[in-house]
């Protein structure tokens, strides 16, 4: 007999989307399936044994508790990929099942008003009918979770023993990592084992009252034809209000399940694998059961462990309970045979990451990949990975984990995203600039277009090669858990510049608040923009006739000004790529700027020794202030845009951001102040100086609050975290020090790899604390805990700047070689 749960799983897993769920629907008494949850399937059922990201006496928890010594599961949100429309409504299908529910008449058939006809004309099929859409959050596998699972995985199986759940073996008990969920759902399976039938499942679905999805008749033609339709009414009905919510429409019914599963090698004793191996004579220790091979002279290599233990497998298996063949178990199994790795760990994201890229050569070297191109998995996932044997990475320590490398898996997705086909790069090695259209009288190139899409080969032909270009080879990531041994990996990541041009030295950037853009003004002149999630370059501003030394975003990222070794600033609209205002006044190179959080206001500090309050609405410079005696080096806007303080020579200011009243005089420093920032409330605003002191002060009547004496040079950069309790400095002195900004305690400093320190930021959320350096290197570390997590290598001489992304996800650095580069944060923490 041939269970529906199990053929409707077997038929679509290849799809790729995770384990396809016969069950999306869930116990009325229960919660939806959740990210973290730890559970094992039963009948095609998935159920919660504890959930891994909740506390001990979280409700969620309540039912079973959670194992001994345990320890919550850290999850890191900015690793989680959600894509809202990753499945659009609609039947989902194998090959073998013809439908009629084309595009645009899904309504039609969820409401009643059109019939749904399903035939299958093979021997198995399955198909899924969503009413909604499919949203897909999952998150990415990383060395943290197989670390967590190698740890307690054991635990999780002796918590399920005590509490007297029957699990057939351990290595059913699986984590959570992701999945599917939609509103309203039907599943169908059809299945006749050993002949070619032809049977279809024709409905007509109806609305229910309350919510869900019924029908007024369904009919199938033939007892191989399987299906399910839900939820039900009285799941709808039970569930609590929220309000915004309608229940019929929430997605919580999960449809496709990602989890990692693990696998264990056994040493087995021998009389057993005597008995498992056919023809094989007597075991000379059969009087010994508890012999191992641990005792014997010859320790058999792993994988002819592997192979004896999967043949006794095999035969001790209960033919009488079915079983769903887990595309999963081919892999683990070829880690066990490949390695001699103690337990493999996987999920269904390592397969996705092996068959959504192309060939890829870097240098010499072809990367060995494999394209399938939105194609389903092989028939074979055992032959595939034996021919192509994708590289397996096994973990120290007294349990070895043995896992596909999701190093490779990173190199091979980054270096096809960014290379360029072998020809294109053969025939022409500079890519010329695609098209562009000049707009008369802004000084602005629009610059339009970037990569085509390319013809998806399939998967059975060898696709062409592709090459990364000379610009973005020399990568190289080296990770603070392999700090002692120095071990670097290759690292192919985004390079921002613009084909052909010689723009000299990244002499400011900037990323807008909101994420969108990063801008950088360069020796040449010229300031180009770029949107931060494509590598096409979108405006060339032209307006300057000397090196751009200084950029800022106003806040809802619509405005961009900077200012120039020309003597003059320029106000850019880039919602039309025009220079709205040349703002002329100053009588020397202009090197700092700032705009106000709402736009309207933008601030310069120039060698002529004087700020200038410019209204970017009209061009007009509203108030010159002119107490500085020296080069204005840095100026900024508090966070609610009433402030403006700036700093020249040892002495800071602060002034109405209206009127250019002066408010407040900041003395107290010995040497030049090169930073300053306002703190978060606006409340506060610290300064770091060539005196090597970082100083707090309060903005109201700038009294000094707290000094920082950590450092033995020049401090070159400041900031303070973003709940305001830290400030993170940087200095010559090739060192990064953290410490409480309302009493100056020490908390961190950070000393790894030691090189100047030219800049340093911290994420949107506080948790991590980014540098650039001398030597053309960006570290990072984790903020809470200090511990280094990575440098990023590629810079060819020092970086100037640094910032996060928005959504924490990327870094970006510019120097001085010329060049602006991401580095993806989901990437480093992946195998952090």
């Amino acid at each position: 007999m041939v269970y529906a749960y199990i053929n409707y799983a077997e038929q679509l897993a290849p799809r790729g989307y995770g384990y396809p769920m016969w069950f999306p629907d869930f116990p009325i008494h229960n919660n939806e399936i959740l990210m973290g949850d730890v559970g094992w399937f039963d009948e095609g059922k998935f159920h919660r044994l504890f959930n891994a990201l909740k506390p001990a006496d979280d409700p969620l928890n309540a039912k079973f508790g959670v194992p001994t010594g345990f320890v919550p599961l850290r999850w890191d949100e900015r690793m989680v990929d959600r894509t809202e429309n990753f499945l659009p409504p609609g039947i989902h299908a194998t090959s073998s099942v013809r439908h009629n529910a084309a595009e645009g008449n899904v309504q039609a058939l969820a409401t009643g008003q059109a019939s749904v006809s399903i035939t299958c004309s093979r021997e198995q099929g399955a198909a899924l009918f969503m009413v909604e859409k499919g949203e897909q959050q999952v998150h990415w596998s990383n060395l943290r979770h197989h670390d967590y699972i190698r740890q307690y995985h054991d635990s999780w199986f002796e918590l399920a023993t005590r509490e007297g759940i029957h699990i057939r073996k351990k290595e059913d008990i699986i984590l959570v990592r992701g999945w599917v969920k939609t509103a309203e759902w039907a599943v169908a399976s059809f299945s006749q084992k050993g002949r070619a039938h032809e049977a279809s499942l024709s409905a007509q679905f109806a609305p229910v009252a309350g919510g869900g999805l019924g029908y007024s008749y369904i009919h199938a033609t033939q007892d191989s034809v399987q299906y399910r339709i839900g939820p039900d009414q009285e799941h709808r009905l039970a569930l609590p209000y929220i309000p915004g919510s309608t229940p019929s429409k929430r997605r919580d019914q999960c449809v496709f399940l990602s989890y990692y599963k693990v696998k264990y090698r056994y040493i087995l004793p021998r009389k057993i694998l005597a008995e498992a191996e056919p023809g094989s004579s007597s075991d000379p220790d059969e009087d010994d059961p508890g012999a191992s091979f641990a005792d014997i002279e010859t320790v058999p290599t792993p994988q002819e462990v592997f192979f004896r233990f999967a043949l006794r497998e095999s035969l001790l298996t209960y033919h009488d309970i079915p079983q769903f063949h887990d595309i999963l178990d081919d892999v683990l199994n070829y880690i066990l045979k490949r390695s001699d790795a103690d337990m493999a760990i996987t999920s269904q994201g390592d397969l996705n990451e092996l068959f959504d890229v192309s060939s890829v050569q870097i240098g010499e070297r072809l990367s060995n990949t494999y394209a399938l191109q939105g194609e389903e998995w092989p028939l074979s996932m055992a032959s595939f990975l034996d021919i192509h044997s994708p590289r397996i990475d096994v973990t120290r320590g007294d349990r070895k984990a043995g896992f596909l490398s999701i190093s490779d898996a990173i190199i091979r997705r980054n270096t096809a995203n960014f290379a360029q086909p072998v020809h294109e790069v053969m025939n022409d090695p500079v890519q010329p600039q695609t098209e562009a259209s000049t707009s008369a009288g802004t000084g602005t190139e629009a610059v339009e277009g970037g990569d085509g899409d390319e013809t998806a080969e399939h998967h059975r032909r060898e696709p062409a090669p592709k090459v990364v270009p000379e610009s973005l080879q020399g990568g190289a990531l080296v990770l603070g858990r392999n700090l002692q041994e120095g071990d670097s990996i290759e690292w192919p990541h985004r390079v921002l510049l613009e084909s052909g041009a010689e723009g000299g030295a990244v002499c400011s950037m900037a990323v807008s608040p909101d994420g969108r853009f990063i801008a950088a003004g360069f020796e040449d002149a010229i300031v180009r923009v770029w949107l931060s999630t494509g590598d096409a370059l979108l405006y060339k501003f032209q307006g300057h006739d000397d090196t751009v030394w200084a950029v800022a975003f106003s806040g809802d990222g619509n405005k961009l000004v900077s200012g120039s070794s020309d003597h003059r600033g320029a106000v850019w609209d880039l919602t039309t790529g025009e220079n709205t205002f040349s703002l002329v006044g100053h009588e020397g190179d202009i090197w700092t700027v700032a705009v106000s959080p709402d736009g309207t206001k933008a601030a310069t500090g120039s060698v002529d020794n004087k700020v200038k309050l410019w209204n970017t609405e009209t061009g007009i410079d509203y108030a010159t202030l002119r107490r500085h005696t020296a080069v204005v080096l840095c100026v900024a806007f508090s966070p609610d845009g009433r402030l403006v303080a700036s700093a020249a020579d040892a002495d800071g200011y602060i002034w109405d951001a209206e009127t250019g009243d002066n408010l407040a005089t900041l003395k107290g420093h010995e040497g030049v102040i090169w930073a300053l920032t306002f703190a978060p409330n606006g409340a506060r605003i610290v300064t770091g100086s060539e005196d090597n002191s970082a100083r707090v002060w309060n903005v109201e009547n700038g009294d000094e609050l707290v000094t920082i004496r950590e450092h033995t040079g020049p401090i070159w950069s400041v900031s303070f975290s973003p709940d305001g309790q830290d400030v993170v400095s940087g200095s010559y002195d090739a060192a990064v020090s953290v410490c409480n900004s309302f009493t100056g305690e020490r908390k961190h400093l950070l000393r790894e790899r030691p090189s100047i320190v030219n800049t340093v930021a911290y994420s949107g959320d506080g948790e991590y604390i980014t540098s650039g350096c001398a030597d053309g290197s960006v570290k990072l570390w984790d903020a809470s805990s200090g511990n280094f997590v990575a440098e990023l290598q590629g810079h060819k001489d020092k970086v100037k700047n640094i910032d996060f992304t928005a959504d924490g996800k990327d870094i970006v650095s510019s120097s001085d070689d010329g060049t602006i580069r991401i580095w993806n944060m989901v990437d480093i923490l992946r195998l952090a």
